[in-house]
């Protein structure tokens, strides 16, 4: 179950979910609607991405002025990275903090929107709900069974939401590449 101050403004394909890719929906911090899958989602470990992992990110937030606004978690490691580069690249931020409590100390200006806090598994399919694309920088070079970071890119596979992986090497997969990281091999 959602969080209550969540209030839907769903079209009328989507009459079944509080969250849908083809509607709208209205944090209740916010005067306005804010139109979901045209954010650029994000997710990653708390422990932080390697240097080459923070540059490959930061190049594709860089290069694709163009991307929606980026939709993080707010927590430590990844996230707070994230944000970090988001706000260098002068772009707005969509922070969702869960309810676990490793939520980062980020700054918050006119370029950043609080969402009220949901579930950590919650708040990630709403992070890849309301994304055209999900960023994802995983802690090492295979998927892991248990992790956030690869639930999250799991369901984005299976709502069809296009990933795009930046490695610990720094190598990245786009979408259509499924397997791993390239290699040259």
């Amino acid at each position: 179950r959602f969080d209550e101050t969540l209030v839907s403004l769903v079209l009328p394909c989507c009459t079944s979910s509080l969250f849908c890719r083809h509607g709208w929906y209205v944090p209740a911090p916010l005067s306005g609607t804010v139109e979901i899958m045209d954010h650029t989602g994000f997710t990653g470990t708390r422990h932080g991405m390697t240097v080459p992992q923070h540059e490959a990110v930061r190049t594709l937030i860089v290069e694709h002025p163009t991307w929606g606004p980026i939709h993080h978690g707010g927590c430590v490691g990844a996230d707070a990275e994230m944000h970090e580069i988001a706000r260098a690249a002068a772009r707005r931020v969509f922070v969702h903090r869960s309810t676990h409590r490793l939520a980062a100390s980020l700054i918050v200006d006119e370029n950043v929107v609080e969402l009220p806090p949901l579930p950590p598994l919650d708040r990630n399919r709403v992070i890849v709900d309301a994304s055209a694309v999900l960023i994802a920088a995983p802690p090492g070079m295979s998927e892991e069974r248990y992790s956030g970071t690869w639930a999250t890119v799991r369901y984005a596979r299976r709502t069809t939401t296009p990933v795009i992986i930046c490695w610990p090497d720094g190598s990245i997969s786009l979408p259509d590449e499924t397997v791993g990281p390239s290699s040259d091999a």
